[in-house]
């Protein structure tokens, strides 16, 4: 189980055992106890609760690109040139200023964690994910 498919197991913010996990991903707890590790290095809040398991203190919105394009004005989602979703990428925006003028009008790029996000002037931030 890799670490995107762990925070959408945990998005729901409830208790899962990490046996569990490890059964349905057929991988050892260790395995998944690395992954926890890496999302807990990215900035994610996952809570251990002893023998009961890992969870987030809170629910969390995975990103889902079925639900955005159904959430999209029908005018808007015509017009749309690309709707792109990432586990990770340094900044969305420089992906977009990357492609120039080969991205269609209305292109988005959108990440669940970025590693070298820009803000106003210029700042440099992290986002983790979820």
């Amino acid at each position: 189980m890799l670490a995107p498919q762990l925070l959408s197991v945990l998005a729901t913010g409830e208790t899962v055992s990490g046996v569990r996990l490890a059964e349905a991903a057929g991988v050892s707890r260790a395995a998944i106890w690395k992954q926890v590790e890496s999302l807990r290095s990215r900035g994610v809040p996952i809570e251990s609760r002893g023998a009961a398991g890992y969870a987030l203190p809170w629910p969390l919105q995975i990103l889902d690109e079925a639900e955005i394009r159904a959430a999209l004005p029908a005018r808007l989602a015509r017009g749309l040139g690309a709707l792109e979703l990432h586990w990770e990428i340094d900044s969305t925006s420089s992906e977009l200023q990357r492609r120039g003028a080969q991205a269609a009008d209305l292109s988005i790029v959108l990440a669940e964690t970025q590693s070298a996000g820009r803000g106003r002037r210029g700042r440099h931030w992290l986002s983790p994910p979820g």
